[in-house]
């Protein structure tokens, strides 16, 4: 009866197909091939998979405002239920229950009151795109994963590193084809809309999110789902616009690190070039090189509208003020330093080039190599010659955000494979745990020596979270602090005894886990994120502080990602200053020492006070032209 039905499908669908293979002269199997309806249906089916999960869309009318924890956002929370601030366990701490969170909602309620729509020429230039592997696009060649050799076979490990490539490439370009389907499903319902608003709320640690388009359209999208974003309501660029809207082409192509004036002349030089990419992007594709092709296409396009009306053409573009390592920026202005300080922009050392520390650290990286690989370490011969900026930079970057030693060899060994699978043959030995690992030993002790700052603070915060969970014996345990715009942190990161239960549902076997008994704090948790959760509600402070300076001063419309703070090309000069202002007078005061204070006395009766600070003007940051640029 089941081959019947088998055949019967197959008959009548057209999807599938009964074949018979023969294994030898006298044995044959049959087997089930879909026929090319029927991989088209699975393909089909696949991409209603890759959009069905849920996720929240933008509103066609202003979000409802925050007036306390649990009122913002969407207008129907019985649909959307979000509260101010999303945090690890169900019921909200009390310190927040209780917070003046004044300025705290000033900042979200004036973010996400911004109108946008989709920006109709880079929608139609993407959905070009997508398939054919273009300015970071999907690809739809199939990926060949070689078959296993036996584990005796000579090219053994060879084979095995060939297939873990492909795994690799199968699982981005399933990753990148996912984010596409939702932005495809999305921006078709959208198009036409003429305003859009994203509701937005923020984590434990003060860091703003928006609710809709997660992963898809949002204004923290990535490259093309941010560039599929403009202002709704345009503005005149003005003769203060037109400066920096020349600056952001040369940002978005991955010219940032000369001076604000070298952008400016560098993009006027090639003006005529980025209109020709603006008005027909799919023959002059020479802005699918730029670091973000997507955003940059945006600004050509508005370059193209500025040669035709000057001055007066109205801009819909959000121009972007990116910190430079804004971590270890953070981490100069708790502390003071001059030297880490210099590192980060936060105080400026050139006129004509930013400092770049991703720079720097590989240059003294090679240094130690080059002592080394004369004193006969095999580990530092390899290396020397292959460290680049490109190779460091995800460790240096994440060291503000508590990597380890191990998350940096992970770093590396992923850096490195995708050099190889490009072509660049010479990294394929520092893949390895063994190599990467040594390389991460040297970033980190580089990095001690050019960034110090942040292993103070890091270290000493360390210290104060094992310290207070040791000390108090309960829940209060937690590491807690409060932020400069009033917001109470707490690490919720807790323990509990569980139990596994096995059910049957409908005949279906059904396996849960359940808590059990009461919450224990995670000591080794509330030391790890100690670090990164100070800091990361530190930069939130800025941004949101930043903000409400700026809606104060008329600014209304804003893209803002964590380090990275936009608005109208006309606007951005008032932004420019207002940012570094921000920033100096946050610092005013000793946030860590602020912290130790707080704590109760049985811990500070065994808890060092944090570390002194240097001597830092924290003034010169007004005048650092590429601390936020």
């Amino acid at each position: 009866i089941g081959a019947t039905l088998v055949e019967l499908f197959c008959k009548h669908t057209g999807l599938f197909e009964i074949r018979q293979l023969w294994r030898n002269s006298l044995h044959s199997e049959k087997i089930i091939e879909p026929t090319e309806k029927g991989n088209q249906w699975l393909k089909d089916a696949d991409f209603t998979n890759q959009v069905a999960c849920p996720y929240h869309l933008p509103m066609v009318v202003p979000p409802g405002a925050w007036t306390n924890l649990h009122d913002g956002g969407y207008l129907y929370q019985n649909l959307h239920p979000a509260c101010l601030v999303r945090t690890k366990e169900k019921k909200l701490p009390e310190a927040l229950e209780n917070a003046d969170l004044t300025i705290v909602m000033e900042a979200v309620n004036t973010i996400q009151q911004t109108p946008w729509q989709i920006n109709k020429p880079i929608w139609d230039i993407w959905l070009q795109c997508i398939g054919k592997g273009l300015a970071g696009c999907s690809d739809d060649k199939d990926i060949n994963v070689p078959k296993r050799l036996p584990d005796s076979h000579i090219d053994f490990e060879q084979r095995q590193s060939e297939r873990r490539d492909a795994f690799e490439a199968l699982k981005d370009a399933q990753a990148k084809g996912c984010v596409e389907a939702q932005k495809l499903k999305m921006g078709k319902l959208l198009l036409e809309e003429e305003e859009l608003y994203f509701p937005h709320n923020l984590d434990f640690r003060g860091r703003i999110y928006p609710l809709a388009g997660s992963g898809a359209i949002n204004p923290q999208g990535d490259d093309s789902g941010k560039a599929m974003l403009r202002f709704a309501h345009g503005k005149e660029l003005g003769e203060d616009g037109v400066p920096w809207l020349f600056i952001h082409a040369q940002n978005t192509w991955g010219n940032d690190k000369i001076s604000l004036q070298a952008r400016i002349d560098e993009t006027n030089s090639k003006l005529d070039e980025y209109c020709q990419f603006a008005m027909d992007p799919m023959v002059n594709r020479g802005w699918m090189d730029a670091d973000k092709p997507f955003c940059f296409l945006a600004c050509c396009n508005e370059l193209l509208g500025y040669t035709i009306a000057g001055e007066s053409y109205v801009s819909h573009l959000p121009i972007a003020l990116d910190g430079s390592c804004s971590g270890l920026q953070h981490f100069a202005g708790i502390m003071k330093y001059q030297k880490t300080a210099e590192a980060v922009n936060v105080v400026q050392t050139n006129t004509l080039t930013s400092s770049d520390i991703y720079t720097q650290v590989a240059d003294g990286v090679e240094l130690v190599l080059t002592k080394e690989a004369a004193a006969g370490v095999e580990e530092a011969q390899y290396w020397t010659g292959l460290v680049s900026r490109e190779l460091v930079k995800q460790p240096v970057m994440t060291l503000s955000y508590g990597v380890t030693r191990i998350g940096m060899r992970d770093q590396i060994q992923d850096k490195c494979r995708k050099l190889v699978r490009k072509g660049k043959l010479d990294y394929t030995q520092g893949a390895t745990s063994v190599m990467s690992a040594y390389l991460a030993d040297q970033i980190r002790t580089v990095i001690g020596d050019v960034a110090s700052a942040a292993f103070d603070v890091m270290n000493w915060l360390s210290s104060a979270a094992s310290t207070k969970a040791a000390v108090v014996d309960d829940l209060c345990g937690a590491l807690s602090w409060v932020t400069p715009t009033g917001l109470p942190v707490t690490q919720e990161y807790y323990d509990y005894d569980t139990q596994r239960f096995k059910v049957f549902v409908e005949g279906r076997s059904v396996k849960f886990t359940q808590r059990m008994g009461p919450a224990q704090i995670k000591k080794s948790k509330q030391r790890q994120g100690a670090a990164p959760n100070f800091v990361h509600s530190l930069d939130a402070s800025h941004l949101m502080l930043t903000v409400n300076e700026c809606a104060k001063q008329g600014i209304e419309c804003f893209a803002m990602i964590h380090d990275s703070f936009g608005t109208y090309a006309s606007d951005t000069p008032a932004m420019f200053e207002i940012l570094r202002h921000k920033f100096a007078e946050m610092y005013d005061s000793n946030v860590l020492l602020e912290l130790y204070e707080d704590m109760p006395d049985e811990v500070k009766a065994v808890l060092s006070p944090p570390p002194g600070q240097g001597t830092l003007d924290l003034d010169a940051v007004k005048l650092s032209e590429f601390f936020f640029a």
